[in-house]
């Protein structure tokens, strides 16, 4: 699946705006274009969304609370395979099982330029999400059940020189897990880091 920048992705909200009337600021500019990972289906989603909910609130300016408000809708509006998808790959009978957990922090992940991560860069984001350190044997067998039909085969794995890698199979589940997370409360957006708008390797689609 192609993607875009987020200076692209950006341009796609200024310019559907602009039929309503409504600017957005830069912070809420930079939260769409980093939820959406490069990935325009989601930008056009929380862009009509946010600004639904600006015009809600009679406001001429879209902003990062308008966001927020819109990604609870964009959940709601995400295809049924996705949603599916992500209940298959979560559901458990043990409170203490972090299936959630772990799949928000492969999204989370640092990846190669092919969307490849390993279970040692799940281990940073595992431990912001748990707010504790985390041991790559506690979650590392979680990756490879994500593969399988019983966990929605949310990821596909492959061997790289005898090493593990993994990325998403489906490239839209990747920003649903993001937003659940927020939306749940597990992360923030300052974990995301979305706001890094200076870094010229955060305006890709990272």
């Amino acid at each position: 699946m192609p993607r875009m920048s987020r200076d692209e992705l950006e341009d796609i909200i200024i310019e559907g705006l602009k039929v309503v009337s409504v600017t957005a600021d830069e912070k809420a500019l930079h939260e769409i274009s980093g939820l959406s990972k490069g990935l325009p289906h989601y930008t056009h989603l929380l862009g009509l969304h946010a600004g639904r909910a600006a015009i809600r609130h009679d406001s001429s300016l879209l902003s990062v609370s308008h966001v927020k408000e819109a990604i609870g809708a964009s959940i709601d509006g995400a295809q049924h395979s996705i949603r599916n998808a992500y209940h298959k790959a979560t559901l458990s009978q043990r409170k203490t099982a972090s299936y959630v957990e772990t799949l928000l922090a492969c999204a989370m992940a640092e990846t190669d330029e092919f969307g490849f991560f390993t279970a040692v860069d799940v281990r940073d984001p595992m431990a912001c999400v748990m707010k504790k350190n985390i041991q790559l044997e506690s979650y590392a067998k979680k990756l490879h059940k994500f593969c399988e039909e019983e966990r929605g085969s949310v990821l596909r794995k492959t061997e790289m020189h005898g090493r593990a890698r993994f990325r998403f199979l489906n490239p839209l589940m990747q920003p649903f897990v993001l937003m659940k997370g927020l939306h749940d409360g597990l992360i923030r957006e300052q974990d995301l880091d979305l706001w890094s708008y200076n870094n010229p390797q955060k305006r890709l689609f990272r």
